[in-house]
């Protein structure tokens, strides 16, 4: 089922509103018990709470949750360059969180039913789950939630930061509760999914990401596009007890497995930028090592990023990284002995065409070598009009590079005379 038909399928429900029960209709006994779960009250207002700790000595997959409570905030700072270095950061600051709502649709008729945390105290790792037992105590709900988020703590989410903050927001608006004085640093961790794992996953979805990096594969959890229709079942006062409890078993999951990803991530930056010093650091698995690369050098571990690197160079990506590297530092001999390695090993014309103009760039304004210079943009020329004798079909797809290249062999034969 795609994204615009479960869309569909909640605005169908939503747009049935008026068979929902009132709030002394909904009978949450049954799964607050079979939950061991708590009420908290505010007057006529009340919410679940479930409270659920993990021992130290559970794996999630192949990873040991016992790692995190030794997590490096300098390595942290990897992978969430944003994240200010005066920041005195600690384990208890970070929050796991992931939310479940009605809808995908993030506009205002879609609720915040289920907001779960995780948290590392006293090296224990606990998880706590709201959950909105009937609409009308949806302010108490929220404001149980902003009690969560704490001033200089940093929010753990996953694709939290573009839907479940914003729907979070819009909810906090819609019921005149403010949350701009505790506005966390986030972050995302599909976004550092996506640069890490870049090229080896059929996708990004956390699904996707605990099977191939966490090797952990859920058995009996309820899918996500049947949750919002479950809590609809239940809003109408069906018995969706059994089902109930499969969706905190489901969002449990979630934050667990946002622990355990941040801890795979953590366990590859500390791989890729202290190898040479640390020993006996296992290797944390695949990883592409250029996003790894360009992450190192954001965070000036410039030398265990050309470490990295160099450690891949069948990898023609990873010559054209190393060579820019080199050139960036100004060690410009360096830099051409990796620009000419892509030349020898590359079968993309792009990469070999880029390579080419770079050697010439670097003969004619850093060595001062105007005949190298020549050299070389006539050896990319001459594959430039082999390319169009053999291949005329693919002439207009490097029009732009043959006219470069052209003025460039004129200004240097010009130059040279």
């Amino acid at each position: 089922m795609g994204r615009l038909d479960i869309f569909d399928r909640m605005r169908g429900v939503q747009e049935n509103t008026p068979g929902l029960k009132s709030s002394k209709d909904i009978n949450i006994e049954p799964v607050k018990n079979r939950l061991n779960g708590t009420i908290i009250t505010d007057g006529p207002d009340s919410i679940l709470k479930v409270d659920y700790s993990y021992p130290l000595v559970y794996t999630h997959g192949d990873v040991a949750l016992k790692d995190v409570v030794s997590i490096d905030p300098g390595l942290l700072r990897v992978l969430l360059p944003a994240l200010p270095r005066s920041l005195d950061l600690s384990l208890n600051d970070l929050i796991f969180f992931d939310l479940e709502t009605t809808g995908l649709s993030g506009g205002a008729g879609t609720y915040v039913f289920m907001a779960g945390f995780l948290k590392v105290e006293d090296e224990k790792i606990k998880t706590a789950q709201y959950f909105l037992n009937n609409l009308s105590s949806e302010k108490l709900f929220l404001m149980e939630i902003r009690d969560r988020l704490k001033p200089g703590s940093v929010l753990v989410s996953y694709n939290g930061k573009s839907f479940d903050c914003n729907i979070l927001k819009n909810r906090f608006i819609l019921n005149g509760l403010g949350l701009a004085d505790r506005d966390p640093t986030h972050l995302d961790l599909l976004y550092t999914s996506r640069r890490i794992w870049k090229g080896l996953f059929p996708d990004f979805s956390l699904r996707t990401v605990e099977k191939w990096a966490l090797k952990f594969e859920r058995t009996g959890d309820i899918p996500g596009y049947m949750i919002p229709d479950i809590y609809f079942q239940y809003l109408r006062g069906r018995d969706v007890t059994e089902d109930l409890c499969g969706v905190f078993m489901h969002n449990r999951n979630d934050i667990v497995s946002l622990a355990a990803v941040l801890l795979k991530q953590l366990s590859i930056v500390r791989y890729c930028a202290r190898f040479d010093r640390l020993n006996g650091i296992n290797n944390p698995g695949q990883f592409n090592p250029v996003s790894l690369s360009d992450m190192l050098i954001n965070c000036n571990y410039h030398e265990e990023a050309k470490k990295l690197l160099k450690s891949y160079t069948d990898d023609t990506e990873v010559l054209k990284r190393l060579g820019l590297l080199y050139k960036r530092q100004k060690l410009h001999r360096d830099a051409l002995v990796f620009f000419k390695l892509l030349i020898e090993k590359t079968e993309d014309f792009s990469e070999y065409i880029f390579a080419c103009i770079e050697m010439a760039k670097l003969y004619e304004h850093r060595l001062k070598d105007i005949d190298r210079a020549i050299f070389y943009t006539e050896k990319v020329w001459n594959r430039v009009r082999r390319q169009d004798y053999f291949y005329p079909d693919r002439a207009s797809v490097f029009l732009n590079d043959r006219a470069h290249i052209e003025k460039r062999l004129d200004r240097l034969r010009k130059k040279q005379a």
